[in-house]
């Protein structure tokens, strides 16, 4: 998650820069469309007017292009990192338990599909590679379909069995 935060605030910076570079230069370029009136405003003669309309243009232009280059080399590194992920993610393959989550194997042995849903045999599935679903014998438990493992629900509790009968008669002690 912090590493998340990062590369959210780093992006967010790269981004920033960007746009105030394009902002800076766009507003140069337009101030040296409006330098003939600023000369008028000013009193500056024609020479200054073209100096001071030549380095508006090239400040703007200047920051025209870095913003371009500073948007090309943010996505060229983007899709570098991209890349780097991808041949890391390649070099290893798919494992078939990859599609699984184990937080339920600690507490009573068995394996929850992460997309389909549903629970499967903790024996069966990490060691013969197969998808083993177990049957629900709720409340008691789960049995596998294919090697018939028991797996208990640590939560449930039988009720207690009732106590036998028991007739009182005039000899028991409480009759009377």
């Amino acid at each position: 998650m912090n590493q998340l935060a990062k590369d959210v605030a780093a992006d967010f910076r790269k981004s920033l820069i960007s746009q105030i570079l394009s902002a800076t230069g766009a507003a140069l370029w337009l101030s040296a469309a409006a330098a003939t009136w600023l000369g008028k405003l000013l009193a500056l003669s024609e020479g200054q007017l073209s100096e001071l309309r030549y380095w508006l243009v090239f400040a703007g232009a200047t920051g025209l292009i870095l913003a371009a280059w500073s948007l090309y080399i943010h996505t060229l590194r983007k899709l570098q990192s991209v890349e780097r992920d991808l041949v890391e993610s390649r070099k290893r393959p798919p494992d078939f338990l990859d599609d699984f989550d184990n937080s339920l194997v600690s507490k009573i042995g068995l394996w929850k599909h992460k997309t389909k849903g549903g629970l499967y045999c903790g024996k069966c599935t990490p060691l013969k590679k197969i998808v083993a679903q177990v049957r629900d014998e709720l409340p008691r438990g789960w049995r596998c379909t294919v090697c018939s493992e028991w797996f208990p629900n640590p939560d449930h509790h039988d009720p207690p069995s009732p106590e036998p009968y028991h007739e009182i008669g005039p000899n028991d002690p409480g009759f009377f």
